[in-house]
């Protein structure tokens, strides 16, 4: 059990790192080989994150396995963050934006928020930003550099580009300057 949820964290880690597709695709396998051992939400995250990951690409498997995920466990973030993650993907912005609403109600966080802005962005729903804007920097430590990508998404989508500049630069602009 143990291995095969440590493979599937490693290949995250490669992907977040971007330590190299093969590295990552090799960690994904080797979870996915020894998933009958998991306990199911480990085993439909597992399934989810390989069929999306991996060689396959089969995004229909990897949002059944998400799907799975959160049936198993409603409030479970990763669940619920990877299935929304997903639906952008495939272009359900809408189910995305529902699904990670529900999700950042639920339990905030700045990987959520990031990702439904994505799918506020793809419908063109610039109003609802804002308020993810402030869900986001509620739920994470001040220094959290989540927060800057969040701020970053919010200038670009209000066309804001001295704004965008200035926090790619690091830092944002005072108030009425």
């Amino acid at each position: 059990t143990a291995f095969a949820m440590a493979w599937r964290r490693l290949a995250a880690d490669y992907y977040n790192l971007n330590a190299g597709y093969p590295i990552q695709v090799d960690a994904a396998t080797r979870a996915f080989n020894h998933r009958d051992r998991l306990p199911p939400l480990e085993r439909y995250l597992t399934e989810g994150y390989y069929y999306s990951s991996a060689n396959i690409r089969d995004l229909s498997k990897s949002i059944a396995a998400y799907r799975a995920a959160q049936e198993y466990a409603p409030g479970d973030v990763t669940a619920t963050n990877n299935l929304g993650l997903e639906l952008i993907r495939v272009g359900q912005f809408a189910a995305a934006e529902s699904l990670l609403r529900a999700g950042m109600m639920a339990k905030p966080s700045m990987i959520q928020a990031d990702n439904l802005v994505d799918a506020l962005v793809a419908q063109e729903k610039w109003s609802g930003l804002d308020t993810v804007f402030r869900q986001a920097d509620s739920s994470s430590p001040p220094d959290h550099p989540g927060r800057i990508t969040i701020r970053l998404s919010a200038a670009l989508a209000h066309r804001d580009y001295v704004r965008a500049e200035s926090l790619i630069a690091g830092h944002e602009p005072r108030s009425g300057a």
